[in-house]
């Protein structure tokens, strides 16, 4: 029953957050309307959060427990849990948003991340984590980085200053993507050993 809870507040929590996001980014836009969908949809934020919600909300309506989708919901952790850290550690001090867009800014940043991770604690199972199930999980955060770079190659556009190249040239621009990658490793890591000894305890 909490199970299914979690699920459903994830699921509804996320598509308004995404859906406001969306509404917000085109009333708002400085540029054409294909040019701002296309950037709504070069944010990891908002890739991420897309992702929660279509496998919270697909698992709700298929009524499937955890048990064999763990990897897949312990890889949306690390991603969700990557985009609370980066904004609240990097970005957040950068804007004030106000009104809709501070309601929404939260839901994506702060509010979703910590649900999903009491989601994942206590709802989740977490018997079947391997180690090498790590390598796979960086294959989605490794094409974002390839698709931002050479999209903005192309247009100049950067979805997050500490990525801009054009601000920060190509050294510096890998290095702070080196250690995101290097933060999503760490949790990748983190949450596998973690699953390992609630695996042991309940032995």
């Amino acid at each position: 029953m909490l199970y299914r809870f979690f699920l459903a507040a994830l699921s509804v929590l996320a598509w308004f957050a995404l859906a406001g996001q969306l509404y917000i980014i085109i009333r708002y836009r400085n540029s054409s309307l294909g040019a701002t969908v296309i950037q709504y949809f070069s944010y990891y934020t908002i890739l991420t959060n897309i992702l929660l919600a279509w496998v919270c909300t697909r698992l709700f309506i298929k009524n499937e427990d955890s048990a064999k989708n763990q990897k897949v919901l312990t890889a949306i952790l690390v991603y969700i849990l990557t985009v609370g850290l980066t904004y609240n550690a990097i970005l957040r001090a950068l804007w004030q948003p106000q009104g809709l867009q501070l309601i929404v800014d939260n839901l994506l940043h702060t509010v979703i991340p910590l649900l999903y991770l009491v989601f994942w604690i206590f709802c989740v199972r977490k018997n079947d984590l391997k180690w090498k199930d790590v390598l796979p999980w960086l294959i989605y955060p490794f094409v974002y980085l390839i698709y931002i770079l050479v999209r903005g190659a192309v247009s100049g556009v950067y979805p997050y200053p500490f990525i801009d190249v054009n601000q920060l040239g190509y050294g510096k621009a890998l290095i702070n993507s080196f250690a995101v990658t290097g933060v999503i490793v760490f949790l990748s890591l983190f949450f596998v050993w973690l699953s390992r000894l609630f695996s042991k305890s309940t032995h």
